[in-house]
């Protein structure tokens, strides 16, 4: 009952200074960037090395390397949804947090943004053995 209070609250986690994590990955984007126009691209550095990452669809930004939010915070943020929490109506996606057990009906396991890879992954290991 309580993890559903927390996660109904009117926090509002764009209100919420970035962690230092995420503070020092936009710091260094934010130099690439700066050294590209000074540079007037004569000179490439990687980006990797300056807080982006390749994807599928060319470079992504890193939002940070440590954890979203403190793990005695995440288990008190959770969901009731009724869908497979795949879009933004979900507070815990909207939260940019994954589903957990604490989560009404999907208990982390049954979604789109649970913190696993799946049903896949669990298929492929019994494959494999």
């Amino acid at each position: 009952m309580f993890s559903w209070k927390a996660a109904a609250g009117l926090i509002k986690p764009e209100t919420l200074p970035p962690t230092e994590g995420a503070a020092a990955q936009h710091s260094l984007r934010a130099y690439l960037q700066t050294q590209d126009w000074i540079l007037l691209q004569s000179m490439s550095l990687n980006p990797s090395d300056y807080g982006w990452t390749l994807g599928v669809h060319g470079y992504e930004p890193v939002p940070t390397l440590d954890h979203m939010a403190p793990e005695e915070l995440l288990q008190f943020t959770s969901c009731n949804c009724n869908g497979d929490c795949s879009n933004r109506r979900c507070s815990c996606k909207r939260n940019g947090v994954k589903c957990i057990s604490a989560c009404g009906v999907c208990k982390g396991f049954s979604c789109k943004n649970c913190g696993h890879d799946g049903g896949e992954s669990g298929e492929d290991s019994e494959i494999d053995s």
